[in-house]
């Protein structure tokens, strides 16, 4: 179960491009596709959005972190910023319907349908959308709070 972390090392390769700018591969990369930092994290927030409906939190941590820590890297994201986003992005994904997993554990506690839950979660949600868009757009804040929270805690 180790070969998907070994094998992403090609695709963040992929998404960030050779080390020589004279390759006429370096051209293809996502870096030089989009124009700004903003555009990324937008599409690095759906994909994650949608990737945490369908796959738990831990599998898809180490799956696609080593294939967008190169990226982040590349547009001078903080790492640490960059896993606050994918936790983040997973924890709204888990409860977002149509397939959101906590949706089907808290169904049967609730004696309630899933969707019926989903749609009373739809404020919930908005909440978490709107504090992962702060979390992605202002980081400094963002960082800030998780390390002193470190620091503090131990």
């Amino acid at each position: 179960m180790l070969w998907p972390p070994c094998a992403d090392d090609g695709c963040g390769l992929r998404l960030t491009g050779p080390d020589d700018p004279a390759d006429p591969h370096h051209s293809g990369t996502v870096y030089h596709d989009f124009h700004s930092k903003v555009e990324i994290l937008l599409i690095i927030n759906v994909a994650l959005l949608l990737i945490g409906m369908v796959m738990d939190t831990g599998p898809a941590l180490l799956i696609l972190a080593p294939m967008l820590i190169p990226l982040a890297t590349e547009l001078n994201i903080d790492v640490i910023h960059l896993g606050i986003i994918m936790v983040v992005n997973m924890a709204v994904g888990f409860v977002t319907p149509p397939f959101g997993v906590t949706l089907f554990v808290a169904s049967p506690l609730c004696d309630t349908p899933p969707m019926r839950l989903g749609r009373k979660a739809v404020p919930f949600i908005i909440t978490f959308l709107i504090a992962l868009m702060f979390i992605t757009f202002y980081s400094p804040k963002s960082v800030c709070v998780f390390v002193k929270t470190i620091y503090v805690k131990y």
